[in-house]
């Protein structure tokens, strides 16, 4: 075929040059002066050492493109430059990114690619060819691109596809936003969750491309590019989707709306004259590719491509080929186009497409079937296209200073009034400027370019003042908030309940009631009735005051006052007198809980008043002690981090004071382990407070949690009502990296989305296990922060109700693995967040959602979580413990071997001898047997997707078990 052997030809002119790989040079002055440094091509650099913020002008060359951005993941202000028809030398950085840059990618650019492009999923380089295209998408990523065809990624959806490719591979130069955001059947997000997660496309530093929603006139749009514009976010193209049945000349006024409303040059990613879901005018109906119908079809294609080469703001377009026969561009002459097209034998335009077909094939009726070109897929594949890229519509982004907001703040000592601000732009601001309104005129009490400064302060006013604050950008560009009215406040009354009560031989405990306005307390004290008092405490927030360092068995009297912005209140009346306890030696240590962690040891006991404490360790019960450590008055607990792994510790305690000591506790022995981060053995088969046998991370039942028979000993019941789960401390997960956790569940019932575990601070910052995910009811893992999109871990194993079922995800580096009963059951390798990433988590549950979904119902046991990811042997040993089942030797033999295609068990069995074999369920039933076929593959049937284990006796090493995954 003569058009696609020219079009080989063409993709050799079209290859880029590959031999600079270090085509940027940066410098730190103004016109290629000071300090130099080039960067190589598709790595991102975050960290630009030396030369972050300091970067003045910068040198390309052809056939590159460079983006730099002032935050180091590639967001805040940032620009795509392109050096596309020769070298690119900016001797004077933009305004906005001036000494201001702490970010770059650099990346090969194609410049001989054209407007027309194609879309199609699969590899669609025959269509490509046979349409001329020199670049295409396919609503997915990690396709590669080669120096003659260009592919576009796309994020489809708010978790697919990956962000990965996009910000490693070579040849990527643009990167689609989301697909049909507006549709249910879409990508089906709000205009909100586009733009919160719009930081994801920006630190890809390619140039980015709209969302791209069913219809441009429906509002959508407008509101994503409005909410973007205002949050400074940047989009380089605008990407639309066409489907118009009108006319090339209304295809033009429609092509010009766009363009004035958004100034951006155009991508018409899905387009046609009209759709299945359109009006049409095809003289034999849609559906059909008669000659008349292909005429006119090749009539309106041509004027609309006419129209879309001559407009210099349309860059891209990839008209879409699968609206009904009478739209196609490429057709398939197969059974299914012979019965819409029953006269296909008498169409002119077919008898000659089919001499020169894209492609010819045998059925399996023995017919030959064609895929060829319509006479509108000759006009597209033949018109000469004009490149793409124009630099005279370029989109040059830009930034308006955020408003910033105003609050106020007294001083600690509630004689200065401090004004505060957010720094929305960062360092994006030549100045701010704070002002205080006198009379008609604006008085200014702050002017500074130290971005980093956000708040300043004057004497707090005595009557109402208004204030405001200007925003000054790079480019002197004033951005002006509201104005914000401080009122003083009126003097508060002193409290009038206050109390005191001594809890030991030096500490009395003051406590008292909050008073309306009073914004602080001042407690004053005097050592007789009436006597001279003085403020021992100033500017408490609280409604209590320890006052401590005090003389046993000795009367002291207090009073208080309120403090505000608008000064001191009286004190109170009258004085409150309490006398301290006598001083006594301490009673024993007792109740000690012992935590053995990762490489130390966590001691908690009983309080004891006015005592001090010795830690005493001993690597023999019945050997030396010696003091390691000797704690402050009151301490609770102490941490041992000398402590090595896998040394058995025995510790005693020794509580002392003036008066005495209370001889040593009793030893409590602790053995710490590499990566033992929490453990809930949950054996105490009573009361609400399970004890964390590694991290003595307090964990709290609910109301409704009672105890059950556990997988060892006992576990907690949870029966999947709202006062049915457990708690555990704040932020016990915020140093945390790599992990495991690991947990046994036996589900009484199941629902869509209930929780496993659930920790994190809301819905839009969490990380869980659910065994039945509302979209495929298998489990499933997630985490998300902030709320960015999840990053999942899915399985193809459904929940089993009745038995006893192990899980463990485990966590190291980017790469996840689920594991059910030991078994691999799915992964994931370009995470991006962990535990760490979701901070000082506050709402971390057993049982229970961080959404309304249901509660679980069913047995938990044996709770635990390293700091580590296990490998995959100790998930196995971990399971294996308490299941008794032996699958060692099976394993390691190389005699069997077990696969799943399509939920169908295979073995491979190389003995000389059949072997019998039985399969069950994870729950012990059994489910089917048979005998395996010796030196062949067996097939042992199709099963529901889950855990199953296969018992086989082969006369030689006995009875053998080994657990298998279907899927």
């Amino acid at each position: 075929m003569l058009k696609n052997y020219l079009f080989i030809l063409l993709l050799c002119v079209l290859s880029f040059d590959l031999s600079a790989q270090s085509p940027l040079t940066i410098y730190t002055e103004e016109n290629y002066g000071g300090d130099s440094q080039v960067y190589e091509i598709v790595t991102a650099y975050k960290n630009l050492g030396a030369f972050d913020n300091t970067i003045k002008s910068f040198k390309l060359q052809q056939g590159y493109m460079a983006t730099f951005a002032t935050s180091s993941d590639g967001t805040g202000y940032s620009r795509v430059f392109i050096a596309e028809d020769a070298d690119l030398e900016v001797p004077v950085m933009p305004a906005y990114l001036h000494g201001t840059v702490s970010f770059i990618r650099t990346m090969t650019w194609h410049p001989n690619v054209t407007k027309r492009g194609w879309c199609g999923t699969g590899n669609p380089i025959e269509d490509l060819v046979a349409t001329n295209s020199s670049w295409f998408y396919n609503w997915d990523t990690g396709v590669a691109t080669t120096p003659s065809i260009e592919y576009v990624p796309m994020r489809h959806n708010l978790n697919w596809a990956s962000f990965t490719p996009a910000n490693t591979y070579d040849g990527y130069t643009h990167f689609l936003g989301y697909n049909e955001p507006d549709r249910p059947d879409q990508a089906n997000m709000t205009v909100q969750q586009c733009i919160d997660n719009w930081k994801y496309f920006m630190e890809s530093g390619l140039r980015v491309g709209s969302v791209a929603t069913s219809d441009p006139f429906n509002g959508y749009l407008g509101n994503f590019m409005a909410a973007a514009e205002a949050k400074n976010l940047r989009v380089d193209f605008v990407a639309i989707h066409a489907y118009w049945n009108k006319s090339a000349s209304q295809w033009s006024g429609d092509l010009d709306w766009v363009w004035n409303s958004f100034k951006r040059p155009i991508w018409i990613t899905e387009g046609n004259k009209g759709a299945n879901w359109t009006g049409n005018s095809f003289p034999d109906g849609p559906s059909k590719l008669t000659d008349a119908n292909a005429t006119h079809h090749f009539n309106n294609i041509k004027g609309i491509i006419d129209v879309l080469e001559s407009k210099p703001y349309v860059e891209r377009y990839s008209l879409y080929n699968w609206v009904e026969d009478g739209r196609a561009f490429i057709v398939n002459i197969d059974d299914g186009f012979r019965s819409r097209n029953p006269d296909w034998e008498n169409y002119v335009w077919l008898q000659g497409a089919i001499q020169n077909p894209i492609a010819t094939w045998v059925d399996a009726s023995g017919d030959t079937d064609y895929r060829v070109l319509t006479p509108a897929g000759e006009y597209y594949a033949d018109h000469t296209s004009n490149k793409a890229y124009n630099s005279a519509t370029e989109y040059v982004p830009t930034w308006t200073p955020i408003k910033e907001s105003l609050t106020f703040t007294a001083s600690e000592d509630f004689q200065s009034l401090i004004l505060n601000w957010e720094g929305k732009n960062g360092e994006l601001v030549n100045k701010y400027i704070v002002q205080r309104k006198a009379g008609f005129s604006w008085t200014t009490i702050y002017d500074s370019s130290d971005y980093n400064i956000l708040s300043t302060s004057e004497s707090i006013p005595t009557q109402s003042t208004e204030y405001r604050i200007k925003v000054v950008g790079k480019d002197n560009v004033e951005s002006i908030s509201v104005s914000y009215f401080y009122v003083p406040q009126s003097i508060a009354e002193a409290p009038n309940d206050l109390a005191g009560e001594a809890i030991s031989a030096k500490k009395i405990n003051l406590s008292w009631s909050a008073v309306t306005n009073a914004e602080a307390y001042n407690i004053k004290r005097a050592t007789t009735a009436g006597g001279i008092y003085q403020t021992i405490a100033s500017y408490i927030t609280g409604l209590n005051y320890v006052d401590s360092g005090l003389e046993p068995e000795t009367s002291y009297y207090y009073k208080i006052s309120s403090v505000n912005t608008g000064g001191e209140s009286a004190d109170s009346s009258p004085e409150v007198m309490v006398t301290t306890n006598e001083l006594v030696a301490p009673s024993a240590v007792t109740n000690i809980l012992v935590g053995s962690g990762d490489a130390q040891v966590k001691l908690k006991w009983d309080f004891i008043p006015d005592s001090q404490f010795d830690i005493k360790r001993s690597e023999s019960e019945s050997g030396t002690f010696t003091t390691i450590a000797t704690t402050d008055f009151d301490a609770t607990q102490y941490t041992d981090l000398t402590a090595i792994n896998g040394t058995t510790y025995y510790y005693k305690i020794l509580a002392f004071n003036d008066m005495g000591d209370s001889g040593d506790s009793n030893a409590v022995v602790s053995e710490p382990g590499l990566g033992q981060h929490l453990y809930y053995n949950f054996n105490e088969s009573t009361g609400t407070n399970p004890l964390d046998k590694w991290g003595l991370n307090s964990g709290t039942m609910m109301a409704s949690v009672g105890w059950n028979t556990g997988k060892e000993g006992s576990g907690i019941d949870l029966t999947g009502v709202s006062t049915s789960y457990m708690s555990i401390e704040d932020g016990f997960l915020k140093d945390v990296t790599d992990f495991t956790i690991s947990t046994w569940v036996k589900l009484d019932a199941s629902s869509n989305w209930i929780r496993l575990f659930d920790f994190g601070t809301d819905t839009s910052t969490s990380m869980f296990v659910t065994p039945q995910n509302g979209s495929t009811g298998k489990y499933r893992f997630a985490i998300k922060q902030n709320n960015g999109a999840e990053e999942q871990i899915n399985s193809e194993v459904s929940p089993a109700i009745g038995a006893w079922v192990h899980v463990a995800v485990t966590l190291e580096g980017n790469v996840g693995i689920m594991y059910i009963d030991g078994v691999e059951v799915g992964r994931k390798e370009d995470f991006t967040l962990n535990p760490a990433h979701l901070g000082i988590t506050t709402q971390n549950y057993i049982g229970k959602s961080q959404y309304p979904d249901p509660y679980l119902n069913g047995t938990v046991d044996e709770f635990r979580i390293y700091n580590r990811a296990l490998s995959s042997t100790e998930i196995t040993n971990l399971v294996n413990t308490t299941l008794d089942v032996e699958d060692a030797v099976l394993s390691s033999k190389s005699d069997y071997i077990f696969f799943t295609v399509d939920n169908t068990l295979n073995a491979v069995y190389h003995g000389k001898e059949k072997v019998d074999y039985r399969l069950y369920s994870i729950s012990g039933q059994l489910v089917a047997k048979g005998q395996l076929a010796s030196k062949g593959v067996t097939n042992m049937g199709n099963y529901t997707s889950g855990i199953y284990v296969v018992q086989i006796d082969d006369n030689i090493n006995g009875i053998q078990a080994i657990k298998v995954l279907v899927k």
